[in-house]
């Protein structure tokens, strides 16, 4: 994912096969720093005493313990903890045998020790690459020890050297809010407030295409003496790198570092934030930061906001409790397109609770009335454009309980478009039941019936249910033994049904032609049914867009950092496994999701896979990292 690729950090190569290429971290490569001067013995076969001699004199060779020198650490250095140092040594075995050479570090003046590595050299001078443990220590030591497999092991340990974390202090990165209308030009602010010093920065920042569209980026106070570059990486994610000039840095401290200019294309609202958002230290280690978005408010050219009025309820109605009502409403001006929000208040208003949402302004909404009595209920719709809103309230209604003796009730629920959804189907019966059947009838181009499920109070019942026609399905519930349904009030089955329609459709789920039967098989009377509402929120969408990047830190290969991009999702954090462990996701906003995970040292490569489901569709994305 190209989106993420860092100043900062090193880019995993995704696997294509066995054989592709891969970064390999410097802790696992030993470069041969300068040639050792080694010396040869030649062995010339003269007859007589001289040749035995100095064929003697060779064998004895065997028994020369190899030397070591550590060249760097030489003491006295200051590490900041996390970054990539260098072990620089010598070893030199006169036999010329492999040596197994085993590098140490100690945290405390060489009273314990803990390996970094064990390889096999020969002779010569050799760098590796160390991650320096983020700690805070003054005694810090590196010892190496040779090995020949014949004579006593050879050591050498460096002089002491200090080390001071790197991560202790608390950075925050603030973009600003602002507003203004169509077809002109705005700008945020962004902030920076850091306890460590700073020595560069990378950010993407993310923001709704359709609403604006950045112009320009300006360096601002506390980075005014810093250069800057930005590059459009995909519609609506533009990627701002800020370093230093020449060793400029960002000291302690808060204020404006940075200025975002935007054209403002349509009325709405844009969160703007940050993914892949970096700050870097004085070592080049990543430090520890967050990122607070800001939002840029856009009204339409003209300024005026919606209208809208409530057609009915208007007051004084009574409505059955858990019966559906039919909400008129009527909303123009504004920008387009407008939305619509219903809500409900049992209390003449004091409070209100959401209902539904129009999101395409249709004029009509199916509304499930509260199963709860009140002579107190009002309805009030909000028509929106994304910048203005206009409200309008009724007057006060009447919600009572159905005075039927016996009530079968579907219930009501909303999905995305190409997804299914799941209905409550209760039954209050005064009387005793031992069978019960049923049509529910529905909009076919909305909705289908999928499956149905016996549950609740009716779990040990045997279901039967199946289309019979465009737009209904019937069922047929029954106990197969002398169970019976005694008289109460819950849920007896749940009802799948698939969405086939567009964002914001509706459709009535009727309960019809209801017959329940008591223990003698005798019709029970005085049944009603109460409709339920099946309603598409969002246009059908493919399976997820997934976008998966691995990033190494510079500094510790072995700590990645990893990126989840998501489009068209479920909105919850993927599924991310690295070689088969679990990592947690946390969301950076706009669809974006980051963890870090650690891989063992005794590792060379890891699969790292992301997945996210939306309903039966599920998207995915993996790489293979190598070390």
């Amino acid at each position: 994912m190209d989106r993420f690729v860092s100043a900062f950090w090193d880019r995993a190569v995704r696997s294509t096969s066995s054989g592709s290429a891969s970064n390999s971290s410097r802790a696992n490569r030993f470069v041969p720093r300068r040639t050792a001067l080694v010396p040869v013995l030649l062995l010339v076969g003269v007859s007589g005493g001289t040749g035995g001699r100095l064929a003697d004199e060779a064998l004895a060779l065997g028994d020369t313990p190899p030397t070591v020198t550590i060249v760097a650490p030489s003491g006295g250095e200051q590490y900041v903890g996390g970054s990539r140092q260098d072990i620089e040594y010598t070893v030199f075995d006169p036999d010329l045998q492999p040596l197994t050479v085993t590098i140490d570090h100690s945290t405390n003046d060489g009273v314990s020790w803990q390996q970094i590595l064990s390889t096999t050299n020969a002779n010569g001078s050799f760098s590796v690459g160390w991650d320096v443990p983020n700690a805070t220590y003054a005694n810090g030591r590196v010892r190496v020890t040779a090995n020949d497999g014949a004579t006593a092991p050879a050591s050498a340990v460096s002089s002491a050297f200090s080390v001071t974390s790197s991560e202790t202090g608390s950075n925050t990165l603030t973009i600003g809010t602002n507003s203004g209308a169509v077809g002109s030009a705005a700008a945020l602010s962004v902030s920076l407030a850091n306890e460590d010093v700073v020595r560069s920065l990378e950010m993407d920042v993310v923001f709704d295409p359709e609403i604006l569209s950045l112009t320009g980026v300006s360096r601002l106070g506390r980075a005014v003496a810093f250069s800057d570059s930005s590059a459009v990486v995909a519609d609506g994610t533009v990627r701002i790198f800020l370093q230093p000039s020449g060793l400029q840095t960002i000291a302690a401290g808060s204020g404006s570092i940075l200025s975002l200019s935007f054209q403002l294309e349509a009325a709405g609202s844009s969160d703007v934030s940050t993914a892949a958002f970096m700050l870097s230290g004085l070592a080049g280690n990543a430090l520890e930061a967050t990122s607070v978005p800001g939002r840029m408010n856009v009204t339409g050219g003209s300024g005026d906001p919606p209208v809208i009025t409530l057609v009915s309820p208007q007051g004084g109605e009574t409505f059955v409790g858990g019966s559906v009502a039919t909400i008129q409403y009527v909303a123009s001006g504004g920008e387009e397109p407008l939305s619509v929000a219903i809500e409900y208040s049992g209390n003449d208003g004091a409070s209100y609770s959401e209902s539904g949402v129009d999101p395409n302004n249709v004029g009509v909404f199916l509304w499930q009335v509260p199963n709860a009595q009140t002579a107190a209920g009002r309805i009030r719709v909000t028509a929106s454009d994304g910048a203005n809103s206009a409200t309008d309230e009724s007057g006060s209604f009447t919600i009572t309980a159905a005075t039927n003796r016996n009530v079968l009730a579907v219930g009501s629920a909303g999905g995305v478009g190409g997804t299914s959804v799941s209905l409550p189907l209760t039954l209050e019966n005064a009387d005793v039941v031992k069978a019960l059947q049923f049509d529910l009838d529905f909009e076919p181009d909305v909705t289908a019936f999928a499956s149905a499920t016996a549950s609740g109070r009716g779990a040990s019942m045997v279901l039967t249910m199946q289309t019979v026609a465009a737009g209904r399905a019937r069922g047929v519930m029954r106990f197969e033994d002398a169970s019976t349904l005694g008289a109460g009030d819950g849920e007896v089955a749940t009802i799948q049904f698939s969405l086939l329609g567009s964002r914001g459709e509706q459709s009535l789920v009727e309960p019809t032609a209801i017959l329940l039967s008591d223990v003698d098989a005798n019709e029970i009377p005085d049944v009603v049914g109460l409709s339920g509402v099946v309603t598409v929120t969002s246009d059908p969408v493919g399976p997820p867009r997934v976008d998966l990047s691995v990033l190494k830190n510079p500094g510790r290969p072995r700590h990645l950092q990893i990126f989840v991009s998501v489009a068209d999702g479920s909105g919850n954090a993927p599924s991310v496994s690295l070689g088969g462990t679990s990592v947690t996701m946390t969301s950076l906003g706009e669809g974006v999701f980051t963890g870090t995970a650690f891989v063992e040292q005794s590792t060379s490569s890891v699969t790292v896979t992301a997945t996210d489901t939306v309903g039966d569709a599920t998207g995915t994305d993996s790489e293979t990292v190598s070390f």
